[in-house]
């Protein structure tokens, strides 16, 4: 199984990153991992570029066309995704009759050091993604408090563990291709 990790936080020791870690850490043994980290260097979307992208943009897309599910990572920013992940996710979609995106099993986990669970931006971005035409899970996990939930970059608190990798077995089982 071939599977594209998208992280919404440019900053590589995020706990987003770190959530991200935990979840490819429960992916099963032979699975191809690929993680796109140039999410920051997408020009915004614009349909003008659908024709002839931009090379990190036609990355992107074939990254995605290669994978067989996607874990999507995100930060809660003002009660929603930032704006580079939104971004991605709009240029994957593109254009509509040829979206690389389009009927990819997708996983979405988020870590927050807030005492909330980044709710609102795992419902804003499973939305997105159903807009975009990926088959987001109807569970995703969100890590509260993430500062106490991982030591030295680990994910140590069991039942957020617990729930990474549940989520992750549920999107093996939706991801295996027929």
């Amino acid at each position: 199984m071939n599977v594209l990790v998208l992280v919404g936080s440019t900053r590589p020791d995020s706990f987003n990153a770190q959530l991200a870690a935990a979840a490819v850490a429960a992916l099963p043994e032979g699975t191809t991992v690929e993680r796109f980290d140039r999410l920051n260097e997408l020009p915004f979307y614009s349909d003008e570029g659908d024709a002839n992208p931009p090379a990190v943009v036609a990355d992107l897309r074939a990254a995605v066309g290669r994978a067989e599910a996607l874990v999507v990572v995100t930060p809660e920013f003002n009660a929603s995704v930032p704006a580079a992940l939104k971004n991605a996710i709009d240029w994957a979609s593109r254009p509509y009759d040829d979206s690389s995106i389009n009927g990819k099993p997708a996983a979405v986990l988020a870590a927050t050091p807030t005492p909330g669970d980044a709710g609102s931006a795992r419902d804003h971005l499973v939305a997105i993604l159903r807009r975009a035409r990926a088959l987001p899970l109807e569970t995703t996990v969100g890590v509260s408090a993430a500062h106490e939930a991982f030591v030295s970059g680990e994910l140590t608190d069991p039942t957020h563990a617990t729930a990474v990798e549940a989520l992750i077995a549920n999107l093996v089982s939706e991801g295996v291709p027929a």
